[in-house]
């Protein structure tokens, strides 16, 4: 068993090489569009509203605010609920980072040459070549400034992934075999015993989800973590009023069986206006 995430870019080799692996080692396949589908469909949002959100570069005010941090965290829940089986691929952006948690995850990244990434571009998108260029430039730079923004790292550096796959110098089929060869080494390798505490990331991922959609707490900052259904929260709150509906929220959220609240308030009411 193993859990793969493949960076890469604006590259369709990176689905051919995520299917060969899915059917080499038989394991879920999973694409950026298949998570934004599951995510819109469970958390009850607009599909293309989330995509859009999640493609423009963040504005001033989201970089003050946080305006979609709530959205990546519905993306995370979503993600670590197909994790959860220990056997996933994931061909998208920033996968790795949504699954950080998860330390025998096994990270990849491909990369090409402009010219080969351009003539891909031509290719798959029926452009020119001035505007596969521009396209190119345009998705690098939008990502650069959200994995900036949102995890303060830039998904260019070579220290995020463990395997950097050249297809200029290096066939799909040999990465293949290097992958599925690598996952079987104990320190990528998902064992019985990871199940567990993959699905403890999982349920605690999802109470943070449902946290963050309603509109009094998607903007709160404190720990979530679970055991066996069982949720921990620990940290700061703004006021003791929002208590109630925290531990509301976290209660009717699918696999909770117990909440331990040790939630600190800071004021136990609103400041007078």
């Amino acid at each position: 068993m193993a859990i793969i995430t493949i960076a890469r870019g604006s590259l369709n080799w990176g689905i051919h090489l995520a299917q060969m692996l899915a059917d080499s080692l038989d394991h879920e396949c999973i694409s950026r569009d298949m998570l934004l589908e599951d995510a819109a469909s469970k958390f009850k949002l607009d599909r293309n509203e989330l995509g859009k959100t999640l493609e423009k570069p963040p504005s001033f005010w989201e970089r003050i605010t946080g305006g979609r941090k709530k959205y990546l965290a519905i993306l995370q829940s979503s993600l670590f609920d197909h994790a959860c089986s220990g056997n996933m691929i994931y061909h998208g952006h920033a996968g790795h980072f949504l699954l950080d948690q998860i330390p025998f995850l096994f990270k990849i990244r491909l990369i090409a040459p402009i010219p080969m990434r351009v003539q891909a571009a031509m290719e798959s998108k029926q452009m020119n070549k001035i505007d596969a260029e521009q396209h190119i430039h345009e998705v690098d730079d939008i990502r650069t400034r959200w994995t900036k923004y949102l995890y303060d790292a830039d998904w260019r550096d070579p220290i995020n992934y463990d395997l950097v796959v050249n297809l200029d110098s290096m066939k799909i089929e040999t990465a293949k075999k290097m992958i599925c060869q690598a996952v079987e080494e104990d320190e990528f390798a998902v064992k019985q015993g990871d199940l567990i505490y993959i699905k403890n990331l999982c349920l605690a991922s999802r109470v943070k989800a449902y946290l963050a959609i309603d509109r009094e707490t998607e903007s709160l900052e404190f720990d979530v973590s679970a055991d066996d259904g069982v949720i921990t929260l620990s940290g700061n709150i703004e006021i003791e009023t929002l208590r109630p509906l925290i531990v509301e929220i976290v209660k009717r959220t699918e696999g909770v069986r117990a909440v331990h609240d040790e939630l600190t308030a800071r004021r136990s009411s609103p400041i007078p206006t």
